[in-house]
């Protein structure tokens, strides 16, 4: 295990020693559950509605003066393929 040191800040002289592990801490879906986008978005649809919603609520209540047309099917897309790009790309099998 490799060791590494996280500083902390507005702290004199103090850190917190770390060892990250040397195996994969989080589940790797079979090669045949990947997917490509369009697949992932058909499948997840709800789910992406859902939180494209509250991140246009949080938005506006943020920035209440902003312009952003969120009907605009080009910024789904995008918030879509953003949700995509930071997901595993695995498809739960429904039951």
């Amino acid at each position: 295990m490799k060791d590494f040191i996280i500083p902390l800040p507005n702290a004199t002289n103090c850190s917190i020693r770390h060892r990250q592990p040397e195996y994969i801490t989080f589940f790797t879906p079979k090669p045949s559950a990947y997917t490509k986008h369009r697949l992932w978005h058909n499948a997840y649809h709800n789910e992406i509605f859902d939180l494209y919603q509250i991140y246009m609520r949080k938005m506006n209540l943020k920035f209440p003066k902003n312009d952003i047309n969120w009907k605009d099917i080009r910024i789904y897309n995008d918030f879509s393929r953003f949700l995509y790009r930071c997901s595993s790309k695995y498809i739960v099998e429904q039951e």
